[in-house]
């Protein structure tokens, strides 16, 4: 069990993928990225790859100080990808049990 802490945040680690993301993955048009979760002193920790449905990364947003959990879902980073056609497409990355 992953448990906040006093303030009410989940204290973690997150390792996201390589310098660039791997083009191609899982088909053309798109990219594939690492993604290793760890609980901070839970011993807990997850690993498992992202597909990011576009060709550049326009934006990544990371929870720099812990985050919340919301309907049992902890929110980690949103990625906002452009497609070859341009259209944009935003990759929320959560950790919740199945």
């Amino acid at each position: 069990m992953i448990v906040p802490n006093q303030d009410g945040l989940i204290d973690f680690k997150l390792y996201i993928g390589e310098k660039q993301p791997k083009p191609n993955m899982p088909g053309p048009g798109s990219m594939g990225e690492p993604i290793i979760f760890s609980g901070r002193g839970t011993g807990k920790g997850e690993s498992n790859w992202i597909y990011l449905p576009g060709s550049k990364v326009d934006n990544v947003i990371p929870a720099v100080k812990g985050t919340g959990m919301s309907d049992g879902k902890l929110n980690l980073i949103q990625f906002i990808v452009t497609k070859a056609d341009g259209e944009k497409v935003q990759t929320d990355v959560v950790l919740r049990r199945k």
